[in-house]
């Protein structure tokens, strides 16, 4: 009798492929997760870039009272009025900006001003900003925590044209 040759793949065979399609898909998956990582930065930049913006056009149609503008890192919003619902100075107007402001980026969110009264969507995980009224313009930083947990910042200078 003879033994016939069976094709077919032997145990060690299988195992190398295994190996080499389990390393394919570890590289796929860790290539998504640093694309993830990625687009959360840009997200948040972009977000930041915005509200930059955003506290730099409220101060331009409010001149009068930039030195109002004026908040630091660390400082909860002072809100003293709801401006949407009620008249204010041009000093209340600056704390209900930049109480709006405070609370879109972040840290404040469960602050009273920010659930109870202007209800706003926190925009940046740990966010928060400093306003710095300068002569003939607004210096502007915005900080947040990134997705990998360190601190991230933005910071502007923007030119206040006279009205």
């Amino acid at each position: 009798m003879s033994v016939a040759h069976k094709g077919g793949f032997t145990l060690i065979e299988v195992l190398a492929a295994l190996a080499l399609v389990s390393a394919g898909v570890i590289g796929f998956l860790h290539t998504q997760q640093l694309r993830e990582a990625t687009e959360i930065e840009l997200l948040s930049r972009s977000r930041a870039a915005m509200l930059t913006s955003d506290v730099v056009r409220k101060i331009a149609v409010n001149p009068a009272a930039l030195d109002r503008y004026r908040t630091a890192l660390g400082s909860p919003p002072a809100l003293t009025a709801d401006c949407r619902r009620v008249a204010c100075s041009r000093g209340a107007l600056a704390a209900f900006h930049l109480a709006h402001w405070k609370c879109r980026l972040g840290r404040w969110a469960q602050h009273a001003s920010c659930r109870d009264v202007l209800k706003t969507r926190a925009l940046l995980p740990g966010g928060d900003g400093r306003v710095e009224p300068q002569a003939g313009g607004v210096r502007v930083t915005v900080r947040w925590l990134g997705a990998d947990g360190k601190p991230q910042a933005l910071e502007t200078h923007h030119a206040l044209l006279p009205r």
